[in-house]
């Protein structure tokens, strides 16, 4: 009998066991959860039940635990006199007696009957299972799963409780990282402590004899060697990293030496020969004797080879022929150099050699981050080798562009070309052309005399730029070109730059293709003349068939190239657009005209491709500047090269997550024009009004800002001459001396530059006046009064821009603010930024309505007005109540709709173009290997290149069929299996029609625009007799 003290713990550990008995009955905990009584981690399911409380609790919510089951026992205490253990159920659970008088001890639940055991095994009692049967009914089957699927859900629920309470933010996981590192930190550092001290052995691992030298890069790592054991170990293994015990702590091993320690435990240097490893494999047979057999011999000759570890001077060693009789030397170094892994420095008298794992290393890094010079590079390696010897920065730099160069020609071979987009391959849609000043080269710097390796590639040939210059502009003709819109000076549009005096190439004109891969380019060596993207347009996008050409100043570039008969064909088969994020900041009326978003069939590209590849190309600036002109195109082709294949292996992908957030544009902008539109009960018929509507508003306003400049520069020049007449009475009646006594030498001296400018300026006005009379025949102060009359409409024009602009960056800044939380740090700054853009556009309305006072009409400009979109010059195209603002917003996302739309059915034809491309590339690949093959097979000598090229071949082989396979996949995915709306893709003619057909009213519109502008622009020139 137990003890009766220690009867309330037995209590409570009969209760844990029965709790976790019937857990285990009812498969909801396994049978070992005793192993917490162990001590050891739990799992999460396991570790719910360590408090009897939780489990009851759960037994009861799911009602697994019933007062009245007569098979549950639901409480037990021990009786305090005699110790044994009393139950509370209606039926006692006691012990029983089978028909042989056997006891049987203990009880289990499986499914709805009673199993008793007994010494020699389980089986069912006759007299239980007659009450089992009886009593069944109180658990029927359906009701224990019902059961015990409620009890999973509970345990699902607290499992995720449980998980949300553990689940810790990223800034407590740093906390937590942060904590360990400082307890660590110290242990660390003991250990980098003890690595710098010998072993307590110091005897050679080898042979016994007394050690120094430690390797840290055999296998011994940890031991030492001696001199005798070093020599043989690495006078064939030069590149290691040795280090000798010497003076009391470890020093770099020079390269050819190593330490003796003599009989008394001095330390000695023992000098020898390392050679450089040389493999006499693939040697086919000598070339005097034709023998088979060769023989490695020394060379007193050395290699300066610079590996990853450092640089190292070693021996060569020849290969010469073994035969009796026959000495002759083989004349495979620089072929035998790369079968070792290594690339020669030069080609005759072969110094350097380069191992090809550090030239794969420093292009990597170098395409990574952008700007590194090959001296950093050079210095680094000297670093990591720990001598003082100078590592040729010249030769590296040669030895990089070939090794470039060479596996360049290699990908050809396997019909990869990093310069050809797949979808575009097949068909181009539109292009991007933009200008790039970052990567320019100083005129100080010698040009060089090489040839460039990829002369040609990215980078065209510049006498082909000046020849079409030449054709371009007749001989003297400056470029005059207007580079405003909307109250912006665009770069881009500017002809000269000043400021690049001191500059040889001044930058790259790029053009690239809708999916960002950068395709052509030409050298700047001025501004950013209309010449430079004309080229690219007429020799590069036409021949493709390219259909838009997207650009940021395409406002001022499309007239200049219409005036160009001699290249006609360009601007009548090629569609101008003006970029999304640059139209912005042109004026309203020129985005209406000129904007990606209005052009049809132009879908929803961006226009800014090239700014991307920018974002990697700018970076290169810092080297640029100081290299020559061959080694400035060869490394921006290699950057471009590395750009566009990283484009080419995510095309698949990139079209697939286009497809998808053109998906979503759509359906978002539709539900937002419907709920937009609906407030003011328009339709589809009364969308296109809205639109013609504000088409004429946009092409009256046009009309209204053509150029008039030699008329405006005629007034200015005589209010000039006006006002420097009342100066110069000023500047007679004073001196630079009583200017002095007077504190006034400032206003003196600019009173005095102004008088002298205009004198300067005089000739000008003469010729001019001279030229504008006898054109139109009207006298001086007529021509005043016009070209006054013209000033303060461009001014107007120029000013109503400007407001529009400021107004629209208000307003979407407000909304910004509106989406943001209370507690934002933005809000603060969006708040000040439209504070003192509301002040200045007080500023900007009271110097309109001052500047309206010259003219005949005068319209009031109201700050609350202009900030819901009402404009004054507006008011001739506002019907009813509804504002111009809310008009052009409507319009703004019809078109947008339109332009999605027509997204996706490009998208469409990119996927099949992309997998017409690769399936064409299999198909070449395929027919190469074949006939390699036969070639192979019928040649008597073993051709190891042919085996290589097969090889090669077969490598494309299985990246065209992996790129085909993975595309098949996504689009498949993409479309939802559709196939069918792949496969029916139109044709480029009839894809042009199905895209037209909504928007053909507006074509013939735009085309005639286009030709109202060309008359203007040709009496323009006729006055001016100037390019613009």
């Amino acid at each position: 009998m137990e003890d009766s003290n220690h009867g309330s713990d037995r209590d409570e550990q009969d209760q844990h066991d029965q709790d976790d008995e019937m857990a285990q009955q009812h498969q909801l905990v396994p049978k070992h959860d005793k192993r917490r009584s162990q001590g050891k981690v739990l799992p999460f399911d396991l570790a719910l039940w360590n408090a009897p409380s939780t489990k009851r609790a759960l037994y009861e919510s799911v009602g697994i635990i019933k007062q009245n089951n007569p098979f549950t026992v639901t409480s037990h205490r021990r009786d305090p006199e005699s110790g044994h253990r009393k139950t509370k159920t209606k039926e006692r659970q006691r012990k029983r007696t089978n028909q042989s008088g056997t006891t049987l001890h203990g009880k289990r639940h499986c499914n709805d009957q009673v199993l008793y055991q007994d010494n020699t095994g389980p089986h069912t009692s006759s007299t239980v299972a007659d009450s089992a049967s009886a009593e069944s009914t109180c658990f029927q089957e359906t009701e224990s799963v019902i059961q015990l699927n409620m009890l999973k859900l509970k345990l699902d629920e607290l499992k995720v409780k449980e998980k949300t309470k553990t689940r810790r933010s990223w800034a407590s996981r740093m906390e937590y990282q942060e904590e360990n590192w400082q307890e660590t930190r110290p242990q660390i550092l003991l250990s980098m402590i003890a690595c710098n001290t010998p072993p307590d052995n110091q005897s050679c691992l080898l042979c016994g004899d007394p050690a120094s030298i430690r390797c840290n890069d055999c296998d011994n790592s940890s031991n030492f060697i001696c001199d005798n054991c070093d020599i043989k170990t690495h006078s064939y293994q030069p590149f290691h990293r040795r280090e000798h015990w010497v003076n009391g702590f470890f020093e770099a091993a020079p390269n050819d030496a190593t330490i003796h320690i003599d009989e008394n435990g001095e330390y000695s240097l023992r000098g020898f020969d390392q050679f450089f490893p040389i493999d006499v494999n693939g040697y086919d047979c000598c070339k005097q004797c034709h023998g088979s057999s060769f023989q490695v011999v020394p060379s007193d000759a050395t290699y300066i080879a610079v590996t990853l570890k450092g640089r190292f001077v070693v021996k060569k060693q020849q290969i010469k022929c073994a035969e009796p009789g026959c000495h002759s030397i083989a004349s495979y170094e620089v072929q035998n150099l790369i079968r070792c892994g290594f690339w020669p420095g030069s080609i005759t008298r072969i110094k350097y050699v380069f191992s090809i794992e550090l030239l794969e290393w420093i292009s990597a890094l170098m395409k990574h981050m952008p700007g590194t010079s090959i001296s950093a590079f050079a210095k680094a390696i000297q670093h990591i080798g720990q001598h003082e010897d100078i590592i040729n920065k010249t030769v590296l730099s040669r030895v990089l562009n070939e090794y470039q160069y060479c596996k360049r020609e290699i990908l050809l071979k396997q019909e990869f070309d990093s310069m050809k987009c797949p979808p575009c391959s097949i068909y181009q849609h539109s292009a991007h052309v933009d200008g790039n000043f970052k990567v320019y080269r100083y005129s100080k710097v010698p040009r060089g005399l090489r040839k460039a390796l990829h002369s040609g590639t990215f980078i065209v040939n510049d006498d082909e730029v000046e020849n079409h210059f030449k054709n371009v502009y007749d001989e003297g003709e400056k470029e005059v070109s207007d580079n405003t819109c909307g109250g912006t000076v665009w770069r881009a549009a500017k002809a000269r730059a000043g400021a690049r005096a001191n500059q040889d190439q001044t930058g790259l004109e790029v053009g690239g293709c809708r999916h960002a891969l950068a395709q052509k380019a030409c050298n700047m060596y001025s501004g950013e003349q209309y010449g430079y993207p004309h080229f690219l347009h007429i020799f590069f996008l036409l021949p493709l068939g390219v259909k838009f050409l997207w650009q940021d100043v395409i406002c001022r570039y499309w007239p200049w190239a219409k005036r160009k008969v001699m290249f006609r064909e360009a601007v009548d088969k090629v569609k101008p657009a003006l970029s999304i994020m640059h139209s912005k900041a042109h004026s309203w009326d020129c985005q209406i005209k000129w904007g990606g978003r209005y052009q049809p069939a132009a879908g929803t590209g961006t226009g800014e491709e090239m700014e991307q590849f920018f974002s990697h190309m700018s970076r290169l600036g810092s080297t640029t500047k100081n290299m020559s002109v061959a080694g400035r195109e060869d490394t921006i082709t290699e950057h471009v090269l590395f750009w566009n294949t990283r484009k080419i292996k995510s095309m698949a992908s990139q079209l697939c997550r286009r497809f998808r957030q053109t998906t979503c544009a759509l359906s978002s902008t539709t539900k937002q024009l419907s709920e937009y539109t609906s407030k003011f009960g328009c339709d589809k018929d009364k969308l296109k009004e809205w639109h013609e509507e504000i088409k004429q508003v946009a092409e009256g306003n046009n009309r209204e800002s053509l150029s008039k400049n030699e008329l405006i520069e005629l007034f200015q020049l005589l209010q000039q001459e006006q006002e420097a007449d009342v100066l110069s009475k000023y500047s007679g009646q004073t001196s630079r001396e009583k200017s002095l006594l007077t504190g006034k030498e400032e206003l003196y001296q600019q009173v005095v530059d102004f008088c002298q400018q205009h004198k300067d300026k005089k000739k000008r006005l003469e010729d001019l006046s001279t030229k504008l009379k006898s054109k139109t025949g009207l006298e001086v102060h007529e021509l005043f009064r016009k070209g006054e009359e013209a000033a303060i409409n461009k001014k107007l024009h120029d000013m109503q821009a400007a407001i529009e602009l400021t107004t629209c960056g208000i307003n979407h800044r407000k909304e910004a603010i509106n989406q943001m939380s209370d507690t934002c740090k933005q809000r603060t700054r969006l708040r000040s930024k439209n504070a003192s853009e509301k002040a200045n556009l007080k500023k900007l309305l009271k110097d309109y309505e001052t500047l309206q006072q010259l003219t005949e009409e005068t319209r009031p400009c109201l700050l609350e007005n202009v900030l819901e979109g009402q404009f004054p010059w507006h008011s001739n195209s506002v019907h009813g109540d509804i504002p111009f603002d809310v008009k052009k917003t409507s319009v703004d996302m019809h078109m947008y709709i339109s332009r999605c739309n027509e997204e996706l059915q490009l998208l469409r034809k990119d996927m099949w173009n992309y997998l017409i491309y690769y399936e064409q590339v299999e198909d070449r690949l395929t027919g190469m290997i074949s006939d390699l093959k036969n070639e192979i097979d019928q040649d008597e000598v073993d051709n190891r290149q042919k085996k290589g090229e097969l090889a090669l071949k077969r490598k494309g082989l299985w990246f065209a069929k992996t790129q085909l396979e993975y595309g098949r996949d996504m689009f498949a995915k993409c479309l939802d299996d559709d196939w069918e709306s792949i496969e029916c893709i139109l044709e480029e003619d009839e894809l042009y029609e199905y895209l037209d057909d909504d928007n053909r009213v507006d074509e013939d519109n735009r085309v005639d625009e286009d030709n109202h502008v060309d008359e203007d622009d040709s009496v323009d020139e006729d006055e001016q007799n100037e390019v613009y």
